[in-house]
């Protein structure tokens, strides 16, 4: 008998050895942030959006190094992310979803990049980032491809958020949006995906650090960087017009909720 799938199962690619390894919910984990955030030009975000989504509010670009520690699908092992957003609506139906679009995102592991970009249309990339101490007085944190520079960020002079201060951070990061353009190219020129994409996460937010800080993109090459240096390029054109927050965060009893992942361009199932 060939292979049989299992109505409402999920399946990953080689599909005949079983299910999928990314559980419909992984919970439990930490999370270690470090965020830069700049202001730019509208102009020069949409021209890197899909027509689905826009801007919100002043435009500004955040680049993120964040820590996973603790996942449990991948026997409890951790992972680094650094990554590319902005704020951002999906706008192209009758109901509004606003969260963070993704321009581009790396990750050290290549079991969260499958995950990512095949169900939830993250458009994820490996990337070299080491381990970062964010709970130092000072540190960097880096993401590279073949050795060859992407993007590189510094935080200094921190000093710890009151419990006031942190409140808010604590209430977004328990509903936090990724809002994503999930395309897959198919034989012919036809993809086989594309449409926009929301994914759902909560970090509660239990300590963090503000202060003063600084990013950079490489401009590496194609022969450097294959894969990501058109990319890093493409950013590094970006208007740096101010930097206008470096904060530092931890949050405990952390979950991805694969199962809530939403085709935004169809009604939302209950």
């Amino acid at each position: 008998m060939s292979v049989t799938l299992r109505p409402g199962a999920r399946y990953d690619m080689p599909v005949a050895f079983g299910d999928s390894a990314a559980i419909p919910v992984s919970e439990g984990f930490q999370t270690y942030t470090a965020t830069l955030t700049f202001a730019t030009e509208t102009d020069a975000l949409v021209r890197l959006m899909p027509h689905w989504f826009e801007p919100v509010g002043d435009p500004a670009v955040s680049v993120t190094y964040t820590r996973m520690v603790g996942m449990d699908w991948m026997g409890g092992r951790d992972y680094n992310i650094v990554s590319v957003g902005t704020p951002a609506a999906y706008v192209a139906g009758p109901e509004e979803v606003r969260g963070r679009y993704t321009l581009a995102i790396w990750e050290s592991d290549c079991a969260p990049i499958l995950a990512g970009r095949e169900l939830m249309g993250s458009p994820k990339l490996f990337g070299q980032i080491p381990d970062v101490d964010v709970t130092a007085p000072e540190f960097s944190f880096s993401c590279r491809e073949y050795d060859a520079l992407l993007v590189e960020g510094t935080l200094h002079d921190l000093s710890d958020l009151t419990p006031e201060q942190l409140a808010p951070l604590t209430a977004a990061g328990r509903n936090s949006v990724g809002l994503n353009w999930k395309y897959l190219p198919g034989p012919h020129g036809v993809p086989d995906a594309d449409y926009p994409t929301a994914l759902y996460m909560s970090t509660p937010y239990d300590w963090a650090r503000r202060g003063a800080g600084s990013v950079r993109f490489g401009t590496p090459s194609d022969t450097e960087a294959p894969y990501s240096g058109k990319i890093a390029r493409t950013l590094a054109k970006l208007p740096l017009l101010e930097l206008r927050d470096a904060v530092v965060l931890h949050a405990s009893g952390c979950a991805l909720f694969r199962d809530k992942t939403r085709r935004l361009d169809r009604p939302a199932t209950r």
